[in-house]
């Protein structure tokens, strides 16, 4: 059934001559796309998802959506207005930047970082003090609405023969298991020894995913999956509590893994993963070619030891974040007073994601659940980040988030938190959680359960 009714198929040419807003098309995409990659059930659509189908049906006469008893899905017109849809927004995006050049206005240079974002992130940092003067914006492509991305970090099982690209680096994929698994203690396996074991694995849609699938269709592997999911978290819930494995990266996940968790090597010839910097086909500008040139250098003069220490802490913060219990944010001992309690509260969502990139659509999801996601509840946010930064310039603690255009992250080596010292297995943590997690918050309820099924409270 169409959203617009029967008003696209009676060809109402007076309705369509006013001509289309532009931010139908970046609506419509994104909702396209989220449908695409399986990232979420679409069973409902708010009032301004409604508007935007009903205008663009109305636009050209057909209906876009179909509803089915398991939510909307995409018509066979629906796929057809999407390609091209992706076009129109490539080509205003040209032409926005040619725009920008004749004007002489600075641009930021965008990369859209489909792999492991809380690595990435030190990347930035380190490249914001090399080039101060370049702005660069990191982030997934969720939030490039208007502006398409220069550069795309990529995971691929193998180098292309024909685009532009760089090799950031080489990375084997092995196994990740609960320290109690009878593989635990093995260095390395072979794909045919895991034929029995079931499976966590990254929800369908990430570069990642299907690097994976492209390696176990080549050496003929079928894993047994039992989840699908792309939450650590639940990964890690479900290897403790139902003894699943999962394709892990290994020097990435090094990073961030708790104790209990053990990676193991898989005894496979170039079962690996490419990282790849990828670029649209154009010469580049000094200024783009900078962060090019950056990017390589850096990864490859990191080694496998300072890159798998990069992420580890050293020694005690004067940063404490309690999230057992009622969320507090502490510096050397003393509370952080934040006069604006939704300041608070994103602040408290960016150390749940723990160090990953938040969109503001992500962000407002969280903070205004009911709310349509339009130009108020937009103002309320942007609002909302400047209270933030105004409460971490106070304290000093500048450096905390990073902020980007529509997106922010935790730089999550500069504080310490009973959140991560459970998930990494210190006794006192273990002790002090009694069941309660960020209680104020209703968006930390299924982390809640998970850690309560993790710790077996």
């Amino acid at each position: 059934m169409c959203i617009a009714g029967s008003r696209c198929c009676e060809g109402q040419e007076r309705e369509r001559v006013r001509g289309m807003d532009t931010k139908y098309i970046h609506s419509f995409i994104q909702l396209a796309e989220q449908m695409e990659r399986g990232q979420k059930n679409i069973r409902y659509l708010d009032t301004t998802q409604k508007e935007c189908i009903a205008a663009l049906e109305t636009e050209f006469g057909g209906c876009l959506l179909d509803a089915a008893r398991e939510g909307y899905r995409l018509t066979e017109t629906g796929y057809a207005v999407l390609e091209a849809m992706k076009e129109i927004r490539q080509k205003m995006a040209q032409t926005r930047q040619m725009v920008r050049a004749c004007q002489g206005e600075e641009k930021d240079i965008l990369i859209e970082v489909n792999i492991t974002p809380a690595v990435f992130m030190q990347v930035k940092s380190a490249f914001q003090k090399v080039c101060p003067d370049i702005r660069m914006t990191m982030s997934d492509g969720r939030i490039f609405d208007h502006d398409q991305p220069l550069f795309r970090i990529i995971s691929s099982p193998c180098l292309p023969e024909e685009q532009n690209y760089e090799l950031l680096f080489q990375e084997d994929i092995g196994i990740e298991v609960y320290e109690n698994h009878p593989l635990a203690k093995r260095k390395s396996v072979t794909l045919e020894e895991l034929a029995g074991e079931t499976f966590s694995i990254l929800s369908q849609g990430s570069s990642m995913r299907k690097t994976l699938d492209w390696l176990c269709r080549k050496y003929r592997f079928i894993p047994r999956i039992m989840i699908e999911t792309d939450s650590d978290l639940v990964c890690w819930q479900y290897m403790k509590k139902e003894g699943v494995v999962a394709f892990v990266p290994v020097l990435c996940e090094e990073l961030y893994k708790p104790e209990e968790m053990k990676i193991i090597r898989i005894d496979q010839k170039d079962f690996c993963r490419y990282v790849l910097l990828v670029w649209e086909d154009r010469s580049l500008t000094p200024q783009e070619d900078k962060v090019r040139a950056f990017m390589v250098d850096y990864f490859q003069n990191i080694t496998a030891n300072s890159f798998r220490n990069s992420g580890r802490k050293q020694g005690r913060k004067r940063v404490f974040a309690q999230t057992f219990g009622y969320f507090d944010l502490y510096v050397d001992g003393s509370p952080v007073y934040f006069p604006s309690r939704k300041a608070k509260e994103l602040l408290a969502f960016l150390i749940n994601r723990r160090g990953g990139m938040v969109s503001m659509e992500s962000a407002i999801d969280a903070l205004w659940p009911e709310e349509p996601y339009d130009e108020r509840v937009k103002r309320r946010y942007r609002n909302v980040i400047i209270a933030l930064r105004e409460v971490l310039h106070k304290y000093e603690l500048e450096e905390l988030v990073i902020f980007q255009r529509a997106s922010t992250c935790l730089n999550r080596d500069m504080l310490d938190c009973d959140l991560y010292g459970l998930l990494k297995g210190e006794p006192e943590y273990q002790e002090t959680f009694q069941g309660e997690y960020m209680n104020q918050y209703s968006w930390a309820e299924p982390d809640l359960a998970a850690l309560v099924q993790w710790c077996g409270k």
